[in-house]
Order: structure tokens, then C-alpha cells, then sequence
């Protein structure tokens, strides 16, 4: 109903592997696998605090939230948290939100920045999935997704809901992807956001250690390696980015060897 696996390039995966393909060519085919309801080279934005942006890069991570009601004060997230049959998978996904707007007005930066200085980051999904699916992680293909958020009255996702207590395997596949797409639901209130959404989980119930070994948590946030150098097509400083941050910044920025256009908002403060 809420999901639409890309079976083609699902194929096309199964089909390199088979034919023993290195993982470069496996993670090209699981990029469009796992991009949904959005092209993966359109640009997509997000505004984050100034802080956490900065520790990110310097940490080499890109930090994610797990995903329930609480993360973002909506009743609405992860709504198939629900049923206790699916509670141990669908708490260890983790996500952290973009948009296909620019995000350029005023609310946007008093919504998003919560008070603090702030950058509005530009990116795409191809850019930031090909950092995230690291070649010597031998569930890259299982373990990413990223798509156009769907927006629906709450009484649709009621009704979505009570179907899954009728069918379970409207949620469940081989591949973790009706999962995924289930955060990549929210109600029809927030559609002005167009938000897109990058989900990651960490499939410990399967044994691998990669996750372990790379992975950590720290103060709410889940941090996965990332390697920021090619990753953005341009950053934007915030109306309250004086001009003593905005060096440290650039400084920061020249030491990661990040090179991409760096400007500032022309709204006041």
C-alpha cells in the first residue's frame, strides 16, 4: 500500500552479485535500489545546528537519530513501533532528515535551528548514499535507504495500520525495504516540508559486526562513518553565523579538505 520496492534494480543486484561483480559495482546498483520516489542526483537541503555540523566533520560521521515519537514530538513516527512482533527491528532504525525545498525562509531557520547558529547544508542522495555504503561493510545493500517522505491523513495511516494486523507481510521483505518506506510515512499536516528522509539500521539481529566495529552512540545520536570531503554542493551560513564562527568554519572546512561554495543567508537576524 505505503511501499514499492524498485524489483528491476533489486534484480540487478542479485544479478551482479552473481556474476561476482567488486562491491563498487554492487553499491552503484544498490544506490538506485534504495533511493525512492526521488531522483538520486536532485539536490536536497537541511538545515542543522552549527555545533553539531562541525563535530560531524571533524569526526568524519554523519549523525543520525533513532526514529520513535519522541524524536521529532510527533505521535506519528514509526508507527509500526505498535506491534510488538516488530518492535526488536524497528528500533534499531535510524534516520536523519533533508528536504527537496531550499529551505531559504525565514521559518525554516527559526524552525530548524532551534535557536542555535546554524548552516543549511546541500547535497544529493547519490552524494551522501556513496559515503554511506562503505565497500568493506558486507550488508552496505541491506542496510541504507533513502526516499521522498509520503504524506497522508492520520485516518489512511490508521487504516494502513489495522491492514498490516490483517496481512503482515505488508511490512516485511527480504530486503528491509517496506520497513524502510514505513519512516518514510508521516502525516498530510507536514507536507510542506517535502522532507526527504535517510534511514539506515543496523541489523545486529543478524550476527555481522560491522555495525559494532564502525558505529557509535553518543548523546542521543547515532554516528556513521562519513566521509564529508566531495560531499556537499554548497553550504549556507545562517542569519545568526557571526563572522567569528564563519571563520572557524572555514577553517574547519579547508583542514577536512572540503571544498564547495560557501555564502550567507541574506535574511536578517
Amino acid at each position: 500500500m505505503w511501499t514499492e520496492p524498485n524489483r528491476e534494480a533489486e534484480e540487478e543486484i542479485a544479478a551482479a552479485e552473481m556474476r561476482g561483480l567488486p562491491p563498487v559495482e554492487i553499491r552503484s546498483r544498490a544506490i538506485k535500489a534504495k533511493t525512492f520516489r526521488i531522483d538520486p542526483d536532485q539536490p536536497i537541503y537541511r538545515i542543522a545546528e552549527l555545533f553539531h555540523v562541525e563535530q560531524d566533520i571533524k569526526q568524519q560521521v554523519l549523525s543520525y537519530r533513532y526514529v520513535h515519537q519522541g524524536a521529532w514530538n510527533d505521535p506519528c513516527e514509526n508507527p509500526i513501533a505498535r506491534f510488538s512482533w516488530l518492535q526488536n527491528i524497528v528500533n534499531d532504525y535510524c534516520a536523519v532528515c533533508w528536504s527537496r525545498t531550499a529551505l531559504s525562509q525565514d521559518n525554516h531557520w527559526r524552525d530548524f535551528s532551534h535557536g542555535e547558529p546554524a548552516v543549511r547544508l546541500e547535497s544529493t542522495p547519490r552524494l551522501l548514499l556513496e559515503r554511506l555504503m562503505h565497500l568493506e561493510d558486507p550488508f552496505m545493500n541491506l542496510r541504507h535507504f533513502i526516499g521522498g517522505v509520503r504524506y497522508a491523513p492520520i485516518a489512511a495511516i490508521e487504516a494502513w495500520l489495522s491492514y498490516i494486523e490483517r496481512d503482515y507481510t505488508a511490512v516485511m521483505d527480504t530486503q528491509g525495504i517496506k520497513i524502510a518506506q514505513s519512516f518514510m510515512l508521516l502525516k498530510a499536516d507536514l507536507q510542506d516540508e517535502q522532507e526527504v528522509r535517510v534511514v539506515c539500521t543496523s541489523l545486529k539481529n543478524s550476527g555481522e559486526t560491522w555495525w559494532i566495529d564502525h558505529v557509535r552512540a553518543e548523546n542521543g545520536r547515532v554516528k556513521l562513518p562519513f566521509n564529508w570531503r566531495g560531499a556537499l554542493k554548497s553550504l549556507v551560513l545562517g542569519p545568526t553565523v557571526d563572522s567569528a564562527l564563519e571563520q572557524s568554519l572555514k577553517t574547519l572546512l579547508a583542514q577536512a579538505g572540503i571544498s564547495c561554495p560557501v555564502t550567507r543567508t541574506s535574511l536578517l537576524t
